[in-house]
């Protein structure tokens, strides 16, 4: 045996593998393997650190001790790498064991249950990540990065968003204890004071796994975060997320969907809507407690003829006009039913969008009709939930969008929190 093998450095007990004199211990019948998981982090001169990409944990061994592990790159019985093995040997095999280093070549290969949520370097206004032991938050951040269902690049959206929203930190008022919230210069008052918010960071994405999987898992993960009365906002994204939110949603409450996008459809593309998205508008509306999925573009509110559902799968619904008047719809709106909002953000970066919304509403500012639109309707109804969707990873580029994003949300929020303070008033 060579003479380093004798001078193995793992952190462990003395052990010996046959004990009491009993014969030779279960473990030297087995065939070992190196752990798929297992990989090289850093190396020096003297030790090697291992990590394992499914547990994250880390091990550092001398160089002798990984040499020696990779003596089991295939599957061998330990008397045949080591025979006769000392009793410091037979102890750093036994740790090698103990830690998931090597594992048994014919044991049943176990499925990893998927990550549902990461931590975030930066938390949206700084607030503080969800966790456990804190008290339910009024609002719920999380991000999902998913972009496969569409054609914009969307998935460095939730970061960008985030990062700009450091400009509005979050923090708490020294005497209350209570979220300060922030000032709205254009509006002339603080809004979201005493909201509270905790981020739950993104969901984990699989690029391999299938939309219907994702999405369920979505739901679950949703389910979970927002607890009692929290109200979810998340962060896409392309515009398919906003359906496992709303599925979730609706099993609690009846809601109408209000999407603010260039058109009806789910998603858009210089103005051509996709087949995959008539598909997922057919979806949200068929929902048991979906009253109605309303679009409000430049040129009012619309919505699509029930009738239309059973068009071919490749051609989108037609939208009909509801009206062009926000105080008309508002008074048509059920307030029986809660407001799931969706903000598409291809209304403001994408060149159909600005073109459809200045021709529309001529000599008014493009933010302006959306930001009336929200205080109106949002106002007077319960805001169960809210997505910002379709920020296209090049229109990002542009400083611009970031700030409206975050703009939009925050005012959405803030018109949810004072709609759910005069309800308990």
């Amino acid at each position: 045996m060579d003479e380093q093998l004798d001078n193995l450095e793992c952190e462990t007990v003395q052990r010996p593998f046959a004990e009491n004199g009993q014969g030779p211990n279960k473990a030297l019948l087995i065939h070992y393997v190196i752990c798929p998981d297992l990989i090289v982090e850093s190396a020096s001169d003297s030790h090697v650190t291992l990590c394992n990409r499914e547990t994250a944990s880390r091990f550092r061994l001398s160089q002798a001790a990984y040499h020696f592990l990779k003596r089991f790159h295939s599957p061998s019985e330990i008397d045949k790498i080591a025979p006769g093995a000392s009793s410091q040997l037979a102890n750093s095999i036994r740790y090698f064991i103990e830690k998931g280093l090597l594992v048994d070549a014919n044991a049943p290969a176990t499925v990893p249950m998927p990550k549902q949520r990461r931590t975030v370097a930066v938390k949206f206004c700084n607030a503080p990540a969800l966790h456990s032991s804190l008290s339910p938050a009024d609002f719920i951040i999380l991000g999902i990065p998913y972009d496969c269902a569409g054609e914009l690049e969307c998935r460095t959206a939730p970061a960008r968003i985030r990062e700009k929203s450091l400009d509005y930190e979050y923090g708490a008022d020294i005497e209350s204890g209570r979220p300060r919230g922030w000032m709205d210069v254009n509006a002339g008052c603080r809004i979201l004071e005493g909201a509270t918010i905790h981020d739950a960071g993104d969901m984990h994405i699989d690029f391999g796994e299938s939309a219907a999987k994702f999405f369920s898992r979505c739901s679950t993960t949703i389910k979970e975060a927002t607890r009692l009365s929290s109200c979810p906002v998340i962060l896409g994204g392309d515009q398919s997320i906003s359906y496992p939110l709303i599925a979730s949603l609706q099993q609690d409450m009846p809601l109408t969907v209000l999407r603010i996008a260039p058109d009806p459809h789910l998603s858009h593309n210089q103005g051509i809507a996709a087949p995959y998205q008539a598909e997922t508008y057919r979806k949200i509306q068929s929902l048991m407690n979906v009253k109605d999925v309303v679009c409000f573009t430049g040129k009012g509110f619309l919505s699509l003829d029930p009738a239309d559902q059973e068009m071919p799968q490749n051609k989108p619904p037609k939208p009909h006009s509801i009206s062009r008047n926000i105080d008309d719809y508002a008074a048509i709106l059920d307030q029986n039913y809660a407001l799931y909002i969706s903000i598409d953000m291809a209304l403001f970066t994408s060149p159909y969008g600005l073109s459809a919304l200045d021709s529309a509403i001529p000599g008014l500012s493009w933010l302006r009709p959306v930001q009336q639109m929200l205080k109106r309707i949002g106002g007077s109804h319960k805001i169960a939930g809210i997505d910002i969707v379709g920020l296209d990873s090049d229109a990002a580029a542009h400083p611009l969008f970031p700030v409206v994003a975050c703009h939009l949300l925050l005012q959405t929020m803030h018109i949810a929190h004072m709609y759910k303070g005069a309800r308990h008033a």
